[in-house]
């Protein structure tokens, strides 16, 4: 287990390099200006975008001045909407660590947000590859720094778990919707840094037992947001919470992706050494840009991050 302090770790470079994997989607979000009734139409409002949880992190990430290379690891079909999302991720500066599919299409995800309801996600069944560590070319594997990971295949996330340790390069995971059919225990225990939800972490407190003892056996960050409420970190520092910043938001657009980028501005920090009350202001700003948005942010304006955080001072 690597301690999370990077005085612990050897830096390849002033600014960290982070590997992101997971899933590579091209995503349309439909947001209704109305709930939906019967024989009646509603006004929407529609978004494409690159998506996925390591996706969206992985684009915010790339676009911050502390963060050196971003490497996106995904199952990219090599049709329309794979060129569409390789144009996203070019644009933002994220390269792909793996070859397209040319037998595959890529996965299309709907997100559909009505009025004051959490988003509905649509999504088409297809079996993606089980791509491994191996893929990624060599010369990442001796440049990365940071390996972060969302539900995927178990032993996939296994693997780049275990060759990240190898390449001695962090880990952090955020388990996401697939923590409830799948256990990813193996890279829980694994991971320098984990981020859940409130309802994956009382999944984990029902597998693994409280908070505070697993922290303190496996030497692993665990962080639990609470949407508006900010979010609170488990470490063998102690426990540490902030409130949030709900009085810079007057309006919240959705939540796609907050998560997501809630994730990039903690790493952002985390990965520096910072305190860990300075991580969780930095994330919690991230996460407030991210809800003022139509769909996933594919990057967050730092200067407004930095203005949010400044009014709690």
């Amino acid at each position: 287990m690597l301690l999370h302090h990077l005085s612990t770790i050897v830096m390849k470079g002033e600014r960290p390099n982070i590997l992101c994997v997971g899933y590579l989607n091209f995503d349309e979000v439909i947001h209704l200006d109305d709930k939906l009734a019967d024989e009646r139409s509603v006004q929407a409002e529609s978004f494409e975008s690159a998506g996925g949880g390591a996706t969206n992190t992985a684009l915010v990430l790339s676009g911050l001045d502390r963060i050196g290379d971003v490497w996106m690891a995904g199952a990219l079909g090599s049709d329309k909407r794979g060129d569409l999302v390789m144009e996203a991720l070019q644009e933002q500066g994220v390269e792909l660590a793996i070859p397209r599919y040319d037998d595959i299409p890529t996965t299309k995800i709907r997100a559909i947000v009505q009025e004051d309801s959490k988003p509905q996600y649509i999504h088409e069944d297809i079996e993606l590859p089980k791509f491994a560590p191996s893929d990624v070319e060599d010369g990442v594997w001796n440049d990365v720094d940071h390996v972060h990971m969302t539900s995927f295949h178990p032993e996939m996330t296994v693997e780049f778990a275990s060759k990240a340790e190898e390449a001695g390069a962090s880990i952090s995971m955020n388990p996401t919707q697939g923590y409830f059919s799948n256990s990813y225990e193996d890279v829980v225990e694994m991971s320098d840094l984990v981020q859940m939800n409130r309802q994956e972490s009382e999944k984990f407190r029902e597998r693994n037992g409280p908070l505070g003892s697993i922290v303190d056996s496996l030497d692993t960050d665990v962080v639990m947001t609470h949407g508006p409420a900010g979010c609170t970190m488990h470490s063998r520092e102690g426990v540490v919470s902030h409130p949030g910043f709900p009085d810079a938001v007057d309006d919240v657009v959705d939540t796609i992706g907050a998560g997501d980028t809630f994730m990039a501005g903690l790493l952002s920090s985390w990965l520096h050494d910072e305190e860990l009350e300075d991580c969780l202001r930095t994330a919690n700003s991230f996460g407030a840009c991210a809800v003022k948005n139509l769909g996933a942010p594919d990057r967050v304006d730092q200067g407004v991050a930095r203005s949010i955080r400044s009014s709690e001072d």
